[in-house]
């Protein structure tokens, strides 16, 4: 399983908070979830 989001790493919970960016598990970016599922489209 592969988590994404807006931004990727993982921000602590205090504030002020960044938009876009996980306050739960560690997330890869936008940008590198559409390379990794162009990739895997690519292997199909």
């Amino acid at each position: 399983m592969v988590e994404s989001f807006l931004q990727d790493g993982k921000q602590s919970d205090s504030f002020p908070l960044e938009y876009g960016q996980s306050v739960t598990d560690e997330c890869i970016s936008w940008q590198q979830t559409e390379q990794l599922l162009s990739t895997l489209a690519a292997q199909l």
